[in-house]
């Protein structure tokens, strides 16, 4: 099987010269080209931003999906039970990020997550609040605590503080010693 990846294209070539194309729209929804044969599925996510169904233009659904608080895929119907599935229409899911299932974790675009450890592979590069004893485990996700928070993007303390002080949009950039060019 042959893939490739170029921003919010993806296309998959199988043994048997099956070409599946996905285009990513600009929330959860998708454009599915598979075999020639053309389908614009409507994605629904959960609270933390984690595609859950997808539905055709006629609302029915396609496919569901589940995850425990950390990422773990679930059996939808029975989320007591993991998913057993090895095939899914899209391979995003846990916070719109990519499971990279054949080896059981997801990429964040910016570091790579273990769900059943709960942990990154590598450190986060930043101790974004000093004062805050759970930020110093740099490998941990949203201090250990998922249900109230999420970090789609890997700046979730800059985007918290740029939504409540006034300015720091312009401010946090030159703090943290980002170029802005």
């Amino acid at each position: 099987m042959t893939r490739y990846y170029l921003g919010d294209y993806e296309e998959e070539i199988d043994n048997l010269g099956n070409t599946k194309k996905i285009h990513y729209l600009s929330d959860e929804s998708l454009y599915l080209q598979n075999n020639g044969k053309d389908s614009l599925l409507y994605g629904y996510s959960d609270f933390q931003g984690s595609l859950i169904a997808l539905t055709d233009e006629n609302g029915i659904v396609i496919e569901k999906y589940a995850y425990d608080p950390w990422g773990v895929r679930r059996n939808p119907a029975d989320w007591t039970q993991k998913d057993i599935r090895t095939k899914w229409i899209t391979n995003r899911g846990y916070i719109g990020h990519e499971h990279l299932d054949v080896f059981g974790i997801i990429n964040m675009n910016g570091r790579v997550y273990d769900p059943l450890t709960a942990i990154f592979f590598s450190p986060d590069p930043y101790v974004q609040a000093p004062d805050n004893w759970l930020n110093y485990n740099r490998y941990g996700y949203c201090y250990s605590n998922p249900f109230k928070y999420t970090d789609p993007s890997g700046e979730f303390i800059f985007t918290l503080l740029a939504s409540i002080i006034p300015g720091a949009q312009i401010l946090l950039p030159i703090a943290i010693g980002a170029d802005m060019g």
